[in-house]
């Protein structure tokens, strides 16, 4: 392993997090159905890459993993960046320069790059649209949007999830929107980086996508990490809602949290299954136990990605 070089930064070894970052940010690579929101970018731009640097973008670090694009995405280089003190997301052109001697010291190879943001920076509101196809709704919600959220929220960059086939009477999708200073802060990040930003798109929904689509059937999928849990119910593919949720630890009022924001989804009983993706030490069945359904560990070979060749923070195949 070659540890990075800077010493304003910290680097430690990644959690599954960072595999499950891999996991979803790789495939969504591969895959034109993950939520895609970009002030450059439209969705007819979004072309497919042989090697694509994977970022998540946390409060207190960034996830990285560089990856290879095929049938069987292969998984090279794992990374955890742990912001120093006083470097944070805020100062995205500090930020950006860290990361690029971050990149560098651990040999990631890759310069097209996914970047994953939090749920926290987005706001979602479900949308019932007539039968038509993805570019003529994305028209018509983009003429609604201004009315669909508070006045307060100004500059916004909108998009949707939601890509079924439509029907005779429609269908429901999420329009999601975040402001546009993170869109902004993030270019400048990946410049100061020396990347090329292919895509921005909601970490959580990238993963419940996969994850519905993988096992075929209507699941939840809760993802945790150190700074709290991401919730989204899936109808396979499709993200129906979203949910924000506090960190894992102390675990009674994180359960009690959970329990209610599963209480306010519109989900069949046959249906309550959940899908963990965890980095905070959650126990699977003893959760399911405490919620009273099914909770079961996410599994990366799900998703057909090949991590037999990652390292740890730089290390990895040559």
């Amino acid at each position: 392993m070659k540890p990075a070089q800077n010493n304003t930064s910290s680097t430690r070894r990644p959690s599954d997090a960072i595999r499950r970052l891999a996991a979803s940010l790789g495939s969504a690579e591969r895959s034109r159905s993950a939520t895609r929101v970009s002030a450059q970018r439209g969705r007819a731009n979004w072309k497919p890459q042989k090697k694509v640097l994977g970022i998540a973008i946390g409060e207190r670090s960034l996830l990285a993993a560089d990856l290879v694009a095929g049938d069987r995405p292969q998984v090279r280089r794992l990374a955890e960046l742990v912001y120093p003190e006083g470097i944070s997301f805020s100062q995205p052109l500090e930020l950006g320069k860290l990361l690029g001697h971050f990149l560098k010291d651990n040999e990631f190879s890759s310069r097209s790059a996914v970047i994953g943001i939090p749920l926290k920076w987005i706001v979602v509101k479900p949308k019932e649209v007539p039968p038509a196809d993805d570019a003529t709704v994305s028209q018509l919600l983009r003429l609604e949007a201004e009315a669909e959220f508070s006045t307060e929220l100004k500059d916004l960059v909108y998009d949707f999830a939601g890509s079924g086939a439509a029907t005779d009477t429609g269908r429901t999708v999420l329009l999601t929107a975040t402001p546009k200073r993170y869109i902004d802060a993030i270019e400048t990040m990946c410049e100061a980086a020396r990347l090329q930003a292919l895509a921005i798109t909601p970490s959580a929904m990238v993963l419940g996508s996969l994850t519905g689509s993988s096992l075929k059937r209507n699941v939840l999928v809760l993802s945790l990490g150190a700074g709290g849990g991401e919730l989204s119910s899936q109808r396979q593919a499709t993200a129906t809602a979203l949910r924000t949720l506090r960190p894992a630890t102390p675990e009674p009022p994180f359960v009690s949290e959970l329990r209610r924001a599963v209480s306010t989804l519109v989900i069949p009983e046959a249906d309550r299954e959940l899908i963990l993706w965890d980095g905070a030490g959650i126990d699977a069945p003893s959760l399911g136990r405490q919620l009273g359904f099914t909770v079961s560990a996410g599994e990366l070979t799900s998703f057909g990605v090949d991590t037999a060749q990652a390292g740890a923070n730089g290390q990895g195949a040559k």
